[in-house]
């Protein structure tokens, strides 16, 4: 049961698994993603950045979902959401904690730099990262998945600089 509400947790805040109406592969070019995305009736608004590769969907005020391009391909996903409740933040920061585990190749990295917390973890395709950024009354979470094979070569050498943090930094978090 505890599987179920992390899966469902993650799927509410991420566009990182699959089946999900946020969901769009990594690869899919800027024509394919604006295109799919204008037939969905949950986003509210599309900005599109051709000078910077970038396409932002507002689904709410307090939900935005954007998506980077690199050579025209599609190569990083990153998810924010408010949440006025700290707890309701909390348990979703929890859930996506548990979903970075399952993917991670060597734990989950925890550091905080000016208030922001932030979560990372490479697996066998993507670095992931979680940042908490606590507000007067408010949480936000963005969470930013980056494909390995899509990205830029110069993000390249993050994965490898994320990979040798976390194996010389054992253990972190623990499930």
């Amino acid at each position: 049961m505890k599987y179920i509400g992390t899966l469902l947790a993650c799927l509410w805040l991420s566009a990182l698994p699959a089946q999900t109406n946020l969901f769009i592969p990594f690869g899919q070019t800027q024509a394919e993603v604006r295109d799919f995305l204008n037939t969905r009736d949950y986003v509210l608004a599309l900005h599109e950045e051709e000078d910077m590769d970038r396409l932002r969907a507002i689904l709410s005020s307090d939900k935005q979902v954007e998506y980077v391009f690199h050579r025209g391909a599609l190569y990083a996903t990153t998810v924010t959401r408010n949440y006025d409740e700290r707890r309701t933040a909390r348990e979703v920061e929890k859930n996506c904690l548990e979903y970075m585990h399952s993917l991670a190749l060597g734990g989950v990295k925890e550091t905080q730099e000016k208030g922001v917390l932030c979560y990372s973890a490479v697996s066998e395709h993507r670095l992931i990262k979680l940042f908490v950024q606590q507000h007067v009354g408010s949480t936000t979470l963005t969470l930013t998945s980056i494909s390995r094979q899509y990205c830029p070569e110069s993000l390249r050498q993050d994965f490898f600089y994320e990979e040798d943090l976390l194996a010389r930094q054992r253990p972190f978090i623990s499930n």
